[in-house]
């Protein structure tokens, strides 16, 4: 259909109508399947529930990397064991005011100052 439309001289909106009906005529044109709008419905609702379940495999391989770098493995756990592993090691991670806590168990405000310190307050004062 499309080579037939293509060979026309002079191609515009109405030459391309003409070509197709005269395709229609000469049983040229195959007629198309058009879906039910159930089942373009439940394309999409397969669609987005394999899109979810590849993200929630994601999160769950992040995490289990995440904890990997802290020498902590999660190891073969189902879906409803998954959850309580992970608080479980992560409730074994040294916390901050520990000896051994990293700058990763701070808070996030509390390891940006450490790097940039604040200048005094009174020398602050004293430059105006």
């Amino acid at each position: 259909m499309r080579a037939v439309l293509k060979a026309q001289i002079n191609k515009t909106d109405r030459n391309d109508a003409r070509g197709i009906a005269q395709m229609v005529r000469a049983g040229l044109y195959r007629p198309v399947h058009v879906k039910t709008l159930r089942s373009q419905k439940l394309r999409m609702l397969l669609t987005h529930r394999k899109l979810l379940q590849s993200k929630a495999i994601a999160i769950e391989n992040d995490l289990r990397g995440t904890l990997r770098n802290f020498g902590l493995k999660v190891g073969m756990v189902g879906k409803v064991r998954f959850e309580a592993r992970i608080q479980e090691l992560v409730e074994s991670l040294p916390r901050h005011g520990d000896t051994g806590g990293t700058v990763a168990h701070r808070p996030a405000g509390a390891a940006r100052t450490d790097r940039h310190p604040a200048p005094p307050l009174a020398d602050h004062r004293a430059e105006r």
